[in-house]
């Protein structure tokens, strides 16, 4: 687990949706681990990665901003882009490039 937010956060949304059984505490990261690089910064991927002992092909990001799905892309993970409630219809209403726009500054640029 991998978060711009703090590592207990990290803990409450993985016990949250039931996936914290699955993550060894020494594997849960947030941002003052990786310090001062962070999301969605590549050395900040390449750390938490080398402590976990991966290659980005054998991750699975999660993530809610277009600009992390990006950068995890980019390293050769697979990715899934969490949209909130109202977001998506959005999306579909105004185009693609609303929809990569999933938080303020995420929009590609033009």
């Amino acid at each position: 687990g991998f978060s711009n937010g703090p590592r207990l956060y990290v803990e409450r949304v993985l016990k949250e949706i039931g996936l914290a059984q699955y993550f060894e505490p020494n594997k849960l990261f947030g941002v003052t681990d990786v310090l001062p690089h962070c999301k969605p910064d590549k050395s900040s991927f390449e750390f938490v990665l080398n402590k976990v002992g991966a290659l980005p092909e054998q991750c699975i990001m999660v993530e809610d901003s277009m600009k992390n799905i990006r950068a995890a892309k980019s390293l050769g993970m697979k990715t899934i882009l969490i949209m909130g409630k109202g977001r998506k219809q959005q999306a579909l209403n105004k185009g693609a490039s609303l929809a990569e726009a999933t938080k303020v500054g995420d929009a590609p640029d033009d």
